[in-house]
């Protein structure tokens, strides 16, 4: 362990959290700490509006065919390239596109 961690666990015990809940987080600080960087995104995020006139769907067949999203918050954007090929995927499957 290094000093970040000690003194994490320090400052959790000081303020009162049970043992287990100090080693859960450590152990979630440590998990987050090994995984690799997200990429950037290098397209725009569009909101649900944006993506449906891009596509020329109704907002009822987005909500439909749940298209992988990005959480802002508690809004959701999409990234056109990953809904295209979630769409592609789909129609290739064989599944309602």
């Amino acid at each position: 362990m290094d000093t970040k961690t000690d003194a994490a666990k320090a400052t959790l015990n000081a303020m009162g959290f049970p043992s287990d809940r100090v080693e859960a987080a450590v152990a979630a600080l440590e998990h987050e700490a090994k995984t690799e960087p997200q990429r950037p995104i290098s397209e725009a995020l569009l909101t649900p509006r944006q993506l449906c006139d891009r596509l020329q769907i109704s907002m009822t067949s987005l909500w439909r065919q749940r298209p992988p999203c990005i959480k802002v918050g508690a809004r959701k954007r999409y990234l056109l390239s990953e809904v295209l090929d979630f769409m592609n995927h789909r129609k290739l499957e064989g599944g309602a596109a």
